[in-house]
């Protein structure tokens, strides 16, 4: 993390998924995991765009404590049951970028196979059914899906990004906004024209594993 605190990080990566659009002020969420296990939770309620370092919640092993303010992200455990399949991965964002939740708000699906970029740094993707915000049965089939994947889709919702750092994790949800729109102007433009089999073969076979980095 370098010289800034987990704690100043968490907030700048929130403050930057406002400032581009990436989610709105009163929605998404953003949590990273230290060295030492402990892990760090932006709070519940809205006004995310101006969090400062001493905003951010440091969880507790046995949950958050009733009564006690702030409270942690309505979807703690989320992050948690995340942290817990996939030991790879230190950081967990949740965002609701325009573009892209709206597709998921649709029958159609955003081509993650128009560039390279969006192959390469996202790798495969999941879908999993809507559920409640906050409820027990999103975490499980989120973490159920990011076994496999670092990009989960949630219909009718938004998406939720991992990675080895907030910067990849970060990363992977502008990346998806960005699929999201091209893939928008492909299908208004008329003739969208996907990586070939071969092309995505060739990306995969030069990345090797490096794809779930």
């Amino acid at each position: 993390m370098g010289e800034q605190s987990i704690e100043h990080n968490i907030a700048k990566y929130m403050k930057l998924l406002c400032a581009n659009d990436l989610t709105t002020s009163s929605g998404g969420n953003i949590s990273a995991r230290t060295a030492d296990g402990s892990i760090f939770i932006t709070p519940s309620g809205p006004g995310k765009n101006m969090l400062r370092a001493s905003d951010i919640i440091r969880l507790e092993p046995a949950g958050p404590v009733s009564g006690k303010d702030p409270q942690p992200s309505m979807e703690f455990q989320l992050h948690l049951s995340i942290y817990r399949a996939r030991g790879d991965i230190n950081a967990v964002i949740h965002a609701h970028p325009l573009f892209a939740t709206a597709f998921l708000a649709t029958e159609r699906q955003i081509d993650f196979d128009l560039t390279a970029e969006s192959r390469v740094m996202i790798g495969s993707t999941a879908t999993v059914p809507f559920a409640p915000c906050g409820s027990k049965e999103l975490a499980s089939s989120v973490s159920a899906a990011a076994k496999g994947s670092n990009l989960i889709l949630l219909e009718n919702h938004g998406v939720v990004a991992v990675g080895s750092s907030l910067q990849q994790a970060y990363n992977r949800i502008e990346l998806t906004e960005a699929a999201a729109k091209t893939t928008f102007i492909g299908e208004v433009a008329g003739d969208r024209r996907s990586l070939s089999p071969d092309q995505l073969d060739l990306i995969d076979m030069l990345l090797g594993n490096e794809k779930m980095e």
